[in-house]
């Protein structure tokens, strides 16, 4: 990993129903003392959290996220990268 988390991911699961139950079930949910936000994004079966811990690395969220939400196939926390000028 390079960079630091963006504060936002974008969760996939295993089906649309199980993404809106989880939409359902967690929206206001406090995680590290924080009420993140959960939306639905355009692809039905993923949700947009955001508002998440800068901290955060790849693989601690995605360990997090798995804990909380049943039916998880991937986890893609946003990271901000070293950017070079000029490139």
């Amino acid at each position: 990993q390079i960079g630091n988390a963006k504060g936002f991911c974008f969760v996939r699961f295993a089906t649309k129903y199980a993404a809106d139950k989880a939409l359902k079930e967690k929206s206001g949910y406090v995680l590290d003392g924080k009420k993140i936000g959960i939306r639905p994004s355009v692809e039905q079966d993923t949700l947009f959290l955001g508002n998440l811990n800068k901290g955060w690395g790849a693989e601690e969220f995605e360990s997090i996220v798995r804990q909380v939400f049943p039916d998880v196939t991937s986890v893609d926390l946003a990271i901000l990268g070293d950017v070079q000028l000029g490139q």
